[in-house]
């Protein structure tokens, strides 16, 4: 993950002139929780926060961009393209001394953006049925790709069959976030309780995803937990492997020793 950070997204694509990502994408967590403040505190923020606020984000339009599960309509409503350094420092302190003031509506904020990803009665969703990307580097014209059409019977038939696959005993299991979560974290709390650190070291970048999670853009967002989804067989092979090589204590004090071949 560090060599593709340096050597991807630090060297190749600034010598391919490709441009970076906004800083509002990191910046969206700290959005949220102010807008929510905003809207729910308004009578409390002095003439300083509002200063402060207003010169990295449109401060009347906040309370009504908030939206408890994407921080989409705040950072790309709301967000000034031309904001200094000293005045992204003037927020941060601003948004400290709002926190002490209203901790829960920081935490409020935050669960509301990402307890899909936890929660096993949340089910799974996407809308990418259709393509499209905008280019503004040259002008501001659009360039859009979609799904050919001739394939369209098709494409309602296999998402009707998703749809019926979500509501079916087990099978639905396999649809919700919370589940591939809480089986990551169950095997990796399994394997650093028996001791074997080695193998729980592999789950770490999963466990990494996890936390990214929290603080994704858009809460129950399938895109931002592929890697856990994709990853959970590993990690159930991961306990299998580190088990089956060496060994674990049973109940009443038996140990199943590894089977010789």
């Amino acid at each position: 993950m560090a060599l593709f950070q340096i050597g991807f997204s630090g060297m190749l694509l600034p010598a391919l002139k490709i441009s970076p990502g906004s800083d509002r994408e990191w910046m969206g967590f700290f959005y949220q929780q102010t807008a929510r403040y905003v809207r729910d505190y308004p009578d409390e923020v002095t003439v300083q926060e509002w200063e402060a606020i207003d010169g990295v984000l449109e401060y009347d339009k906040l309370a009504e961009a908030y939206n408890p599960i994407t921080s989409d309509p705040v950072k790309f409503d709301a967000y000034r393209s031309e904001q200094t350094w000293k005045e992204r420092k003037a927020y941060f302190k601003a948004w400290f001394q709002q926190f002490l003031k209203h901790p829960g509506v920081y935490v409020e904020a935050s669960i509301n953006g990402c307890y899909g990803f936890f929660y096993p009665g949340s089910k799974e969703w996407y809308d990418y049925l259709d393509f499209s990307s905008v280019i503004n580097e040259r002008g501001n014209g659009f360039f859009c790709i979609y799904h050919p059409e001739p394939f369209k019977p098709l494409r309602e038939c296999l998402t009707r069959g998703e749809a019926m696959a979500k509501e079916l005993p087990v099978i639905g299991l396999f649809f919700r976030h919370g589940v591939y979560v809480f089986v990551t974290l169950w095997r990796a709390m399994i394997l650093a309780a028996a001791g074997k650190y080695r193998y729980a070291a592999a789950l770490t970048p999963f466990l990494g995803n996890i936390l990214v999670c929290i603080v994704s853009p858009y809460n129950a967002n399938t895109r931002y937990l592929l890697p856990v989804i994709y990853g959970t067989g590993l990690s159930v092979m991961a306990v299998y492997s580190a088990f089956e090589k060496g060994g674990v204590p049973a109940r009443e004090g038996e140990v199943f020793k590894t089977r010789e071949k």
